[in-house]
């Protein structure tokens, strides 16, 4: 699926879709069908326990998922503390969305 229209002939309008059931086909499945064609041992993220609401704890290893999480405690703080420390360049529009004083909800 490539397009608007692709999408909407296989699984429906994603204006009317269920935030869950989009996240699910647009994210989820083709991230899982991915890494399955990837063939690799491990997945390394850069997953943090204050990205989501729902996320209250991340562990470092996750051995069932062979997940490495090495960022599992740091907050946004400490990632604009050490970018800003060590001069890591980084995309601009993120000076205009993450460093708001109100958080801006994603997904």
């Amino acid at each position: 699926v490539s397009t608007r229209e692709e999408f909407n002939a296989k699984y429906g309008d994603c204006e009317e879709m269920d935030t869950a059931d989009f996240d699910f086909v647009s994210k989820v499945e083709p991230f899982q069908r991915a890494l399955a064609e990837c063939n690799k041992d491990i997945l390394i993220t850069g997953r943090r326990m204050d990205q989501a609401a729902q996320r209250i704890s991340l562990d470092v290893w996750e051995d069932g998922k062979r997940t490495l999480n090495p960022m599992a405690g740091w907050s946004w703080s400490d990632i604009i503390a050490y970018a800003d420390a060590k001069g890591v360049p980084v995309n601009e529009g993120h000076n205009f969305a993450y460093r708001a004083q109100a958080p801006i909800e994603a997904t």
